[in-house]
This record gives structure tokens, C-alpha cells and sequence, in this order.
């Protein structure tokens, strides 16, 4: 699926789509509001995209979740959605009338639950003022959501490089390289190529991330 593709509305009462990563979706006033998304496996960052270029992040999505519920579809005329993958992901789309099914009910409460408290928390990081806290704390979060240890290192299964991770917490490239070279000069983290590569000693990192 290319960059920026829009989803197809099928007359079947659900499709399965496949999205490489950094593919996206883009969710406009246009769009046909009569499905919803679930992310079946994957991660997703939802961020709301201005007229004037400004962007905010909305939220970071993982398996068991829906990209777009009600509360997003309010008054999109000075802005849009786009929902990028940050790895290889899985998406099923289902008719709104289909979800009235007794086997399908259950999935989309749980799916909302988890959106709104990945929403919610999101949100929370991004009340610090300081970039460094809200770096901190996003990384946190991805290694929490997206991490598995190997070797005594927390290895963030994700290919998160600056320009991603400032759009994540609402700066700027050059601000998240000196806050990075920072903390892999105290040897918390390991970057290659602008990329986060691992959480060096992960259990001491993350008490010295949070002190």
C-alpha cells in the first residue's frame, strides 16, 4: 500500500489491509465514516495535521486497538488525520452495522478502551514543558508497549529514528539529537544512523530515565 492511500470502502462487511511500515492513511471530512479500523497487529502513530503545517500527536497504537472512534471525526475542516505504521502492520475494517454482532461487540469495547488509555497517556507526556521530559517519557513508553530484553538490553522493535521521535513528542530534530547524544554519552541508549537501536541495561536506565 502506498504512502498516503486512502482506504478502499468494499461492499464486503469487513477487509483485512496490510501496511509496510511508513505507509499511512489519511483521514479527511471526506472520508466514509461508516467503518472502523482495527489494528489486528501492528503500531500505529495518529497525528493531527493542520492547514498550516502544524502538527500535534495524537496517539502511538498497538495491537487490539481502533485508529479512528467518534471523537475524531468532529469539524475537520482546518485539519486532518494521518495514521503512519512504525512497523509492518495488519488492519480490519468493519461496516458500522456489523458491529452490532454479538461475537464482534466485545472486540470493539476493548479496542476503544485501549485507544482512549493509549490517548490519555500520550496526552499526559506531552504536558511536560521540557522536550527532555517528554523524550524521556515517550521512549518509556515504547519500550514498554513495543520492547523485548536480549542480552540485559531492552530492544525497542520499532524503527524509530529523530524525525519520528520529534513528531512523536512535539519538537524538533536537533532538539531529540542533543537529548539522545546526551544520554548515550551516559550510556542509557544506543543509537545508529538517527535510529534508537536498544536500552542499554534497561533496568538501571529506567530508574535513572525517571530520576
Amino acid at each position: 500500500m502506498k504512502n498516503k492511500q486512502k482506504l478502499k470502502i468494499s461492499q464486503m462487511p469487513c477487509c483485512i489491509y496490510k501496511l509496510h511500515t511508513k505507509d499511512s492513511l489519511i483521514y479527511t471530512d471526506n472520508h466514509n465514516y461508516q467503518r472502523n479500523i482495527f489494528i489486528v497487529q501492528g503500531a500505529i502513530l495518529v497525528v493531527k495535521v493542520f492547514t498550516n503545517q502544524e502538527i500535534v500527536p495524537i496517539s502511538i497504537l498497538d495491537n487490539h486497538s481502533i485508529i479512528f472512534i467518534k471523537s475524531y471525526s468532529f469539524n475537520l475542516n482546518n485539519y486532518y488525520y494521518k495514521a503512519t505504521a512504525l512497523k509492518e502492520t495488519y488492519l480490519l475494517t468493519l461496516k458500522a452495522n456489523y458491529i452490532s454482532s454479538s461475537i464482534i461487540h466485545p472486540y470493539l469495547m476493548k479496542a476503544i478502551y485501549n485507544t482512549i488509555t493509549k490517548q490519555i497517556l500520550i496526552a499526559q507526556i506531552l504536558l511536560h514543558k521540557e522536550a527532555k521530559n517528554r523524550t524521556l517519557q515517550i521512549i518509556i513508553y515504547l519500550s514498554e508497549h513495543f520492547g523485548y530484553v536480549e542480552n540485559g538490553n531492552l530492544i525497542i522493535d520499532l524503527q524509530i529514528n529523530y524525525n519520528l521521535l520529534a513528531l512523536m513528542t512535539g519538537t524538533n530534530k536537533n532538539s531529540i539529537r542533543k537529548i539522545l547524544n546526551n544520554l548515550e554519552n551516559k550510556i542509557l541508549i544506543k543509537t545508529h544512523r538517527d535510529k534508537i537501536l536498544y536500552i542499554t541495561q534497561y533496568k538501571k536506565a529506567t530508574y535513572k530515565l525517571l530520576n
